[in-house]
Formats: C-alpha cells, structure tokens, sequence
C-alpha cells in the first residue's frame, strides 16, 4: 500500500472517530464477543455510567431484551429503532429507540449499537394522548386529580398539584394533588403564589436542587425532603391569573427544560377546566338561588340535579331525589300518562310555559301529600343526549290567599248567620228562663218545706243540679253568639279544664291522649267562664292538629304561679295553664307568626289561621299574656298567665236565709207560669204582690196611683213594652218607686240602666234567696236616696 493511500486512511479514520465521538446519539462497537471496544461520551450521558463501567453491550442494553437483540445483530439480522426501557445508573427509567448492525472491524465480525434517549419525545406523546383521549371525557375534581396522577408519572416525580387562586382571596385551593410514594396526610404544597417566588403577575419557576433553601415556607417541602421543583401559573383569557401547576421531586431535576414544557402542556387544558368549574359554579348558584324548584331530568326521567327550593318543596333530602325518576313526584293516578308526556315532549322539544290558573296541576311530595303546582319544561343540550329542565311554582300561597278571602267571605256570611241565630236563641233563652225560673222557685220552696221526705228532697236536689246545668248552657249558648257580654265572675281554671277534657275526648281521634294535671292549691281567676273554656278548648284542638295523625299526647296543666312580671301589678300572683303536645313542633322561622291573624300551615280550607289570634285577644281582654316555646320534632307547649284573685274575693260569703220584708210589689212578666211563681213566692216573703202579664195594664195601675207600689219587678223582653221601656215610663210617672229589670241575659251594664230607670237587675231563673236579696237591696237604695234629699 502506498503512502497516499495510508494517509487517506487515516484521515477517514480520525473523521469517522470525530463523528462517532460527537454524535447526539449513543454509540457502541462491540466485537464478536460482546466486548464495547468503543463508546462516545453521548452513550455514557444516557447512561449516566463513567466509560470503565460499559464494559459490555449488557452493560448498555440490561436485560434479556439487550442479549436477544445482540444475538440478532450477530446473525446479520438488522434491529432498527426498537423501544425498549432503559435504567440509567442513577435508577431513572428512561425510554430507548435502539438500532443494530454488524460490521467488519479489522477483519473481524462486531457489532454497532445505536442508541437514542426518547424519553421526552415519548413522555410528551403521551401526555397529549392523555388529555385527547382518558382526560378529554372528565369533568371537575376526577379531571383535576387524574391530571395530576397522569402527568406525576410521566414526570417521574413524587408530587404534582393544581390550585386555584380564589377570586377576590390571596390564597390558593387544591384542586388536584398527586403524592406518589408520600403519606396520605401530606399538608398542602403551597398556599401562596409569593411562596414560590412567583410574582401577583404570574410566570414560571424552576429550581433544579436545594427546595428547601428555595422554599422556606412549604410545609410539604420541610416534611419530606423535597429537591427540586417547578411551577408554572395558569391564567384566563383576559391574561388574570387564576391558579398554578406544578411539580416536586425528592431528587434533582434532571430535565427541568422538559419539565416545564410538560407543565406548560398540561397548563392549557387544567386552565380551561378551572374556567368551566367556575362557570359551573356561578350557574350552580343561579340554579339554586331559584325562587322557584328547579329539577334536571334525564330522557330516561332520571332526576339529576336539584335546587334547594326543590329539597324544600317536596321534603326529600338533596340525595333522595337524585335517586328518584320525575315520576315519583307525580300523583298515582296520572303516573302512567306521564311517562308517555315525557317521550313526547323530548321529540317535540318546544318549551313549555307556565299554566298559570286555567289548569292546576298537584305534584306529590314525600310521604304522600299533594301540592298545587304550575310547572314549565325547557330542553338542554347535554353529552349524553337532551335533558330537561323542569321549573315547579309552588301555588300554595296563592291558593291560601284565595282561601283567605273566601274565608272572610264565609266568616262575614257566617256572621250574618250567627246574628240571625243569635236573635233566634235569645227568643230561645227568654222561653227557657222563664221555664227555668218556674222550675227553680218552686224546687227551692219545695226544698224549704219541713214535711219533704228525705227520698224526695234527693229528687229535687236533682232537679235542682239540672236546672243549674241548664241556666249555665244558656247563658253559654248566648256567649257564643255574642248576644251576651263578658261576665266575669270568680272562676277555677281547673275546673273549666276538667269541663274540656270531658267534652273533648270523645271526639278526638282514638291514637290522642288527654292528660290532665292539677295542683292543689291554685288560686282562681277573675274571668269570663264562656270565654275561658273557648281558650281552653282552641288550645286543645290546635295541638290536636299538631299531632295530627301519629299517636300523642295532649298534656293540660293548671299550677299556681309566683308574681308574674308580665301579669298585673308588681307582686301579683298568677295562675298559669299550659297544653303541650307531642306533634311535631313549630318551625323556629314560623314560631313570630303564630299569633298573628289568617296565619296558617294548614293546607287551603283546613283552617283561617284566626284560632290562637282570638286566644290571644280573649286572654290579653282578661289582663293575661300567652307565650309559646317550641322545638321542631319535640312538640310544643302554650303557656298562659292570668292575675289570680286574692283570698277574699276568692271565697263565696255564706249564703243567709231568705229576708222576709213588706211593701206592695208590682210584678210584671209576659210568662203566665212565672206570674203566678212569682207573686206565689214574693207573698211567702210577706209582700203584698200585684202582678200582671200585659205590661201596658201594669202601667195604667202606676199611672192612676203613682204612690201606690213600693217597687217594681218587670221582665226584661216582652212582646208589647220592653222591660226598659217599663221603667222609662215609671222613672217619668213616679220617680221614687224602683224598678227591678229581671232578664236571662245581661246586654248593658247598670251603671247605663240607671239613666232609663233601672234601679237593679236580677238573672233568670232566680230563686227565694235571689227575689229576697235583690228586693232588700232596692229597699236599702230607696232609704240612702231618702236620706240624702
């Protein structure tokens, strides 16, 4: 060979040295046995090996896969750009394209491996299959979480996290974390953009070792050692920053170019997801601030989403009706028909307004009860096919208001009714009395009769315990039909409490229980009887409505309570009844209104809400308070006060014996029966009795002779004169001469009598004592108006 040609080799040899040893590849020639004769520097960076420790194409290629493909090569078969995992000398797992052929080298059979790092080509390949194909279909937390997952392994480091930076707040919100190899109960890995050297403005950080030094303030960095990191800020598409992205790694980053290239691929679609939550979330917020029930549905009727007014209307709880169809909150009957409704509408898909009055539809909450509703449907496109939004009205408060005004309209009706019935059972009374008054007197002189036998005066103490009963039904049937004023009189609470019980238990439903308890020494009230048994027995029927249709019990208590600070003067004493019940108890939001007139939660035309607002005008007439305490699910319990009366208003003075007097009574009374008892019994008393039954001859008598009568006794309703009328004539005739008004009502006071002549009242029926009491009383008046002129 000659020199020329030497020299040409060797300057093919030293260009081919100079381009295997700067290639950006890895290279190796190994000889026949395996043995790396040669490897340039870029092999052993992709190593990450000093070049004594590739000894061998093992050594670069690990493995069995390394030792099938050498065997390859080495029967000339070409490997060409096959992947194969690699484990650098660090412990990192890279991705390797590997390529081999043989070649002669000094007359000798080797072998050239090609080797290429393409872990990043690959990794970034992957990460935008990811969010193309298993993160492109995920919403909310799952995406923000698999996105973490995801790009946490392609990484290859122990942490990645995405927060959000709140609107109108400094500190950031996880939204996804992933924590590779750490405890579940890692703290958060930063809460501030300034933590991460990250200006308001937003931009991009790298540190490749020493995090600690970098980031005093993560507590995540300090527990676990963490070494290198990145971050990267995301931002909307007015440029404002909206969260940040990022990486730790408990070893040096390696690649932090790549690193942040791979948070910056991720940092688009994790940006564009935080826009859409908080689209979602302001939506959400319109959605559930609806004053009226909103509900997603399915084409299948699934219900799938629910506003809070749609928890309250229908009673369900948020996760009920997510597992209900729209069907269930249809009434039984029209279910089936709905169902095809629905399938026809979808086809259609013309939204569908409200009805408004002209058909009112019921839709069925928990537990069974109906409610009228006007309902609209609007289509919405979704991913899984059209859905349906169903906007209910609840029409209860119009429907209650209108039951209001035909309330009124009834009570005014009612009223109308009432005063018609109030004339009819005053007639009524004005018979009964004079009927009663027979009976009574005569009973009573019976009674006083020494030659009764003891069999007898049994039987007419019978009679005379009925006759009582009857006046006191009467003079009630009047109260209720306002034809008879309040008279308050000495009253026992706890007896009017045993009066209501007994008549109220036999009409409340079997499952409600009455209890009555009574203490022993309880004072009693300055009241009206008639009025206190109306409180007493609205009080009873309200917490029977309370219970409803669960068993329960109804408690009435009657204590004697200390001074009231609510209650008469200071130092007054008061006598308290309470009735509790077992229901279900008053609403907190509810409990301000319960007094207050045509309030109610009854459905439409099961009550005017006027009950406990007439209790509690009755009990404040009588100088009382009432009050409530109640707690939902535990019942409730009413409690009223009323001023007890002192000990000596308290007690009855002992009843005299009838006073025997004289004089000459005129008595007038349109009942012939009661004419002839009452001059009967005013001469047992030693009067001298003139008495008729046409009011029109009894004054003619006064009118020839004024001087001629001591007092008068005239009843109250008569067909021709009325009692007042009576005594109008007589104060004009013979002013000194009494009249004595006797009547089964009471409509005016005295006081307002006196100007028309009246001197006293009497009630019907009276008895001996009752004629002899008020006659003495008159004779005094008489004497002092004497004494005084």
């Amino acid at each position: 060979m000659s020199g020329d040609d030497d020299e040409a080799r060797r300057v093919r040899e030293t260009l081919h040295r100079a381009l295997f040893e700067e290639a950006s590849v890895g290279l190796a020639i190994a000889d026949d046995d395996g043995r790396v004769l040669v490897v340039n520097d870029a092999l052993l960076a992709i190593l990450g090996l000093p070049r004594a420790a590739v000894t061998g194409l093992e050594s670069a290629l690990p493995g069995g896969v390394g030792a099938r493909l050498v065997a390859r090569a080495r029967v000339g078969e070409t490997v060409d750009g096959v992947v194969i995992p690699l484990l650098r000398g660090d412990g990192e797992l890279l991705e390797a394209r590997v390529s081999l052929r043989a070649l002669a080298h000094e007359g000798r059979l080797a072998t050239l491996a090609r080797i290429e790092d393409i872990t990043e080509e690959s990794r970034r390949q992957a990460g935008l299959l990811a969010l193309a194909g298993e993160l492109a279909q995920v919403r909310g937390d799952a995406f923000f979480r698999g996105a973490c997952e995801r790009l946490a392994g392609l990484l290859g480091v122990e942490v990645v996290y995405v927060a959000e930076r709140t609107p109108g707040a400094a500190p950031l919100r996880t939204l996804g974390l992933a924590l590779g190899g750490l405890p579940l109960g890692s703290p958060a890995p930063i809460r501030h953009l300034s933590a991460l050297g990250l200006p308001d403005a937003g931009g991009s950080r790298i540190i490749e070792d020493g995090a600690a030094e970098h980031l005093p303030e993560c507590a995540l960095v300090r527990a676990h050692g963490i070494r290198g990191a990145a971050a990267l800020t995301l931002h909307d598409p007015a440029g404002d920053v909206i969260g940040v992205i990022g990486a730790m790694s408990r070893k040096a980053l390696r690649r932090p170019a790549w690193v942040l290239s791979m948070l910056r691929l991720f940092a688009a679609r994790v940006g564009a997801e935080i826009e859409r939550e908080r689209e979602r979330h302001r939506l959400q917020e319109l959605f559930q601030l609806a004053p009226d029930a909103e509900l997603l549905v399915r084409g299948d009727g699934r219900i799938v989403l629910v506003n809070r007014k749609a928890v309250e209307l229908f009673g369900y709880s948020e996760a009920e009706l997510l597992g209900l169809t729209v069907e269930a909150l249809v009434p039984d009957e029209h279910r089936r028909r709905h169902v095809g409704l629905r399938g026809s509408f979808l086809e259609g898909q013309k939204p569908l307004g409200m009805a408004g009055n002209y058909r009112p539809l019921s839709a069925l909450a928990k537990g069974g009860g109906r409610i009228p509703v006007d309902i609209s449907l609007a289509t919405l496109r979704a991913d899984e096919g059209s859905e349906v939004i169903v906007t209910i009205r609840d029409l209860r408060d119009r429907f209650a208001f209108e039951a209001q005004r035909r309330a009124l309209e009834l009570q005014l009706r009612q009223s109308q009714k009432l005063e018609t019935l109030g004339t009819l059972a005053s007639g009524i009374a004005h018979d009964f009395n004079n009927l009663l008054a027979v009976i009574v007197a005569n009973v009573e002189w019976m009674q006083r009769d020494p030659g009764v036998t003891e069999g007898l005066s049994a039987s007419l103490g019978a009679v005379s315990v009925a006759a009582s009963r009857a006046t006191e039904l009467v003079q009630r049937i009047l109260g209720f039909t306002r034809r008879q004023p309040a008279q308050r009189t000495v009253t026992s609470v706890a007896a009017v409490v045993r009066e209501v019980a007994g008549l109220l238990r036999p009409v409340l439903p079997a499952w409600i229980r009455i209890d009555v308890e009574l203490d022993g020494d309880v004072p009693p009230v300055l009241a009206d009887p008639t009025h206190l048994h109306q409180v007493v027995t609205n009080l009873v029927t309200n917490a029977a409505h309370a219970i409803g249709r669960a068993p329960g019990v109804i408690t009435i208590r009657v204590e004697g309570g200390g001074a009231s600070p609510s209650v008469g003067a200071p130092g007054t004493r008061c006598t308290r009844l309470l009735v509790g019940d077992t229901g279900g108890g008053v609403p907190p939001e509810i409990l301000p209104r319960i007094f207050e007139p045509f309030f109610t939660t009854k459905a439409a035309g099961e009550g005017s809400g006027l009950g406990l607002s007439v209790v509690q005008s009755l009990i404040h007439e009588h100088g009382g308070v009432i009050w409530v305490a109640s707690e939902p699910g535990h019942g409730a319990k009413f409690c009223v006060e009323l001023p007890a009366v002192d000990a000596e208003r308290a007690h009855e003075p002992p009843r005299s014996e009838p006073i025997h007097g004289r004089g000459h009574v005129l008595f007038i009374d349109d009942e012939e029966l009661l004419v002839s008892v009452g001059e009967a019994l005013l001469g047992r008393l030693g009067y001298t009795v003139t008495a008729h039954a046409r009011a029109r001859d009894a004054l003619e008598l006064i009118r020839e002779d004024p001087g001629r009568f001591d007092v008068v006794i005239t009843d109250y309703e008569m067909p021709e004169l009325s009692g007042v009328e009576v005594a109008r004539e007589i104060a004009r005739v013979a002013p000194n001469v009494p009249v004595i008004l006797a009547s089964g009502r009471r409509s005016r006071e005295e006081d307002d009598l006196g100007a028309e002549g009246v001197r006293l009242q009497i009630s019907k029926p009276y008895g001996v004592r009752e004629l002899s009491d008020v006659l003495a009383r008159a004779r005094a008046a008489v004497g002092a108006a004497s004494e005084r002129s």
